[in-house]
């Protein structure tokens, strides 16, 4: 698809933010009304650059029965002269004549008098003495009845980038599509590679402009992932499930940033950019923290102690029963030294054992606790790094001020024989 020219995208801006966006309180128009005629305005400059010179004069005619503004007129006129050199019909030269006139009553000084006085006067002479029967007429009443025609005109167009566009089952082309049809309903098709079709249904009337401007929505990519179960998945900030999940993330073209992780292990992060309807698979792998080994290692010191601290109470119970046979023995008869000596002896190696496995008890238990708050203190943070960090550059103030596009569709100085072709002047005035 051929880019549009810097003339046209300068027009669209003057249909938001110039002449309809300027009324007077005299000329207020309700928001609807003013909406619907920069769409026609737009609808017209796109058939002009195409060529489609009836269509761009009939489409800036209805635009001004919605918001009269002289400018409209001027456009109007410069499409009726276009028209006359691909059909040379008397009446489209005596209608430019009148709305160059028009629009001169109406824009007593600035604007396109130059341009619009110069074109007047070549009418002129072409027309001859029956110029002066012309009249200019007033500079905002809705225009003469058309040259009357039993077709209607479709104007279709879209701003996505490499669109084609069709009427019902014809073969597409490149926007804008610009037809002269019967009256009636019509399909029209609007595709582009990554983007979802669509098919409209628009109903057309006789002598009148229908005009579709419709932007497409990409096709979304997909991603799906590859992960141990239970793994947490982030992508652009924004959490999106945890694995297994049921189906691919959708995710619009461009670049983005997945993060995944679970408790005890490390953060996985990937930059990846996915085009417009892509499938990727990314296969996530993560190992376990050292926080989580460590506290798997407490764990286990933490079982060893316990161990330890079983073993100790189970000597000093076997020496406190020695002790307690002999205590026995001895209500019958008189101990002799050897097994007071003994008796003693296992009283002492008791308490040894028992202050042992106490210490051993205690040491374990503060193993445990440690190893506990290791482990849950070890939670991943996902959205941390869930995000790319800003650009320097996105923390520059806006520039303050706008401009507003002044738009005309007025002579072509560097066209051949002062053809009309399609111009914009550029103000500083307030923001629409």
């Amino acid at each position: 698809m051929r880019p549009r020219s810097a003339g046209l995208a300068t027009l669209c801006v003057v249909a938001a933010l110039g002449v309809l966006g300027s009324a007077s309180p005299a000329h207020a128009q309700p928001d609807a009304a003013i909406e619907e005629a920069k769409r026609l305005f737009k609808a017209g400059a796109r058939a002009y650059e195409a060529g489609k010179y009836r269509a761009a004069w009939q489409t800036f005619d209805q635009a001004f029965e919605l918001a009269p503004r002289p400018e409209l007129r001027f456009s109007a006129a410069q499409a009726l002269r276009r028209l006359y050199t691909v059909e040379p019909v008397r009446e489209y030269l005596e209608r430019a004549l009148r709305y160059y006139r028009a629009y001169l009553a109406a824009v007593p000084q600035g604007g396109r008098r130059l341009d619009a006085t110069t074109a007047a006067e070549e009418i002129e002479k072409l027309l001859g003495p029956g110029a002066a029967a012309v009249e200019p007429g007033p500079a905002v009443a809705p225009p003469p009845a058309p040259v009357t025609t039993p077709l209607a005109t479709l104007i279709v167009d879209t701003p996505t980038a490499g669109a084609r566009v069709a009427l019902a089952d014809e073969e597409p082309g490149e926007p804008p599509l610009v037809r002269d049809l019967p009256p009636g309903r019509y399909a029209v098709r609007i595709s582009a590679d990554g983007y979802i079709p669509i098919e409209r249904q628009v109903e057309t009337l006789a002598g009148r402009v229908k005009s579709l401007d419709v932007e497409l929505k990409e096709r979304p990519g997909a991603l799906s992932f590859e992960a141990p179960d239970g793994v947490e998945l982030v992508v652009d900030g924004r959490p999106v499930g945890v694995t297994p999940l049921g189906a691919p993330v959708e995710l619009g073209s461009g670049q983005h940033r997945v993060v995944a992780g679970k408790t005890g292990y490390e953060v996985f992060v990937e930059d990846l950019a996915l085009a417009r309807g892509e499938e990727r698979s990314v296969a996530i792998e993560i190992g376990m923290t050292p926080q989580r080994i460590v506290a798997w290692s407490f764990v286990g010191l933490t079982l060893a102690g316990a161990g330890l601290a079983a073993g100790l109470s189970g000597v000093a119970f076997y020496q406190q029963a020695q002790a307690a046979d002999l205590e026995r023995e001895q209500e019958s008869r008189a101990l002799t030294v050897a097994e007071r000596d003994r008796h003693n002896d296992a009283l002492d190696l008791r308490d040894d054992f028992r202050g042992s496995a106490l210490v051993a008890a205690g040491f374990s238990g503060a193993l445990a606790v440690t190893g506990l708050a290791l482990l849950l203190l070890d939670e991943p943070q996902l959205y941390a790094v869930a995000t790319p960090p800003k650009d320097a550059d996105d923390d520059e103030p806006a520039a303050q001020g706008s401009l507003r596009v002044v738009p005309v569709v007025a002579p072509d100085p560097a066209a051949p024989d002062g053809a009309p072709g399609l111009h914009a002047g550029l103000g500083a005035a307030g923001r629409f």
